[in-house]
This record gives structure tokens, sequence and C-alpha cells, in this order.
């Protein structure tokens, strides 16, 4: 089970940043400028590109497979950051009716999304997000587990666009 505290962790830190540069900013050496009389700032959250729900949902997947390792190997001829098996490699193939595909373009990312695409829009042309969980893998745990690591990068994805819209450029 992930460890809920990690987000209070990254707040703690941007708090850490934030408090840093209120202290240069008092010194007389600072080269952020000084006003005689401090100014009200008034902040209002501005959305910052950053991934859509099925960006996250899939950031998800790869950290429950590899925890992000596109090397990673798994028990069963699994491989890649999204742990794509020799079955999954054939039904790519299968689909597009040729050989495009195999189990080494596992270990680069960018095939291991292509065949991932491939997968998906066969069967699951609308995109559904239990659907697309469903297809890469069947099992009960495996959908408890992205569920939990999707929270847990939503609520990131959410703060940094908070810290990026206030502190960013």
């Amino acid at each position: 089970m992930e460890n809920p505290n990690r987000i209070w962790i990254a707040v703690a830190i941007a708090s850490q940043f934030a408090w840093a540069g209120a202290v240069i900013a008092c010194h007389a050496d600072s080269p952020l400028e000084r006003n005689d009389e401090p100014e009200a700032v008034v902040y209002e959250p501005q959305r910052q590109p950053g991934l859509d729900e099925r960006g996250l949902l899939i950031l998800s997947m790869m950290y429950v497979e590899s925890r992000f390792d596109p090397l990673a190997e798994g028990r069963d001829s699994d491989t890649g950051i999204l742990q794509i098996t020799p079955v999954y490699v054939r039904e790519a193939n299968r689909i597009l009716g040729r050989e495009e595909f195999t189990l080494d373009d596992a270990r680069d990312i960018k095939r291991s999304l292509d065949m991932f695409d491939v997968v998906q829009g066969e069967h699951n042309g609308k995109g559904d997000w239990a659907m697309t969980v469903y297809w890469h893998n069947k099992s009960d745990a495996y959908r408890d587990r992205v569920v939990q690591a999707y929270n847990l990068f939503l609520n990131y994805e959410r703060m940094r666009e908070v810290v990026v819209g206030r502190y960013g450029k």
C-alpha cells in the first residue's frame, strides 16, 4: 500500500521553497526587488498544461506494472514498462494483420505505447477507463492497484498545477 504521507511531504517541500524565497527577498543583497511597502499578493490558480485523465491512467498502469522501469522483467515473460507479454504482442500483430511488433519492443516506451494503443483501439474503441485496465490485465487486484496509483498521481497533478500556477513562469 502506498504511503499517503508522500503527498504531505511534497506539500512540505513546496512550503520550504516558498519560505526560502521569502527569506532571500528580505536580505539587503537580495536579487529580488523590494518595495518600501509590501503589496498584497492576489493568487488565482491557472490551469497549467499537464496530463489528462487518460494520461494519468496510463502513467498509473506503468507505475503498477514496472515502477517506471522500461527494462523490467516479470515472472512470466512479461517485460518492459507496461509488462507486455508474448500474447499481447501476438494480439497487436493480429489486429494489424502484419508482424509489426516483437517482445523486444516492450522495452521501448514509445513502442510499448504503440502496442498498447493498437490493442486498446481494437477492444476499447471508446477509451472507457475500466475497459482500458481490463484489456491490459483482467485481475481485480491489478485494477485496485491502478486505481490507488491513479488517485496518487491525480493528487500530485492537482498540487503541481497549483505550485506551477503560483511559482512557475
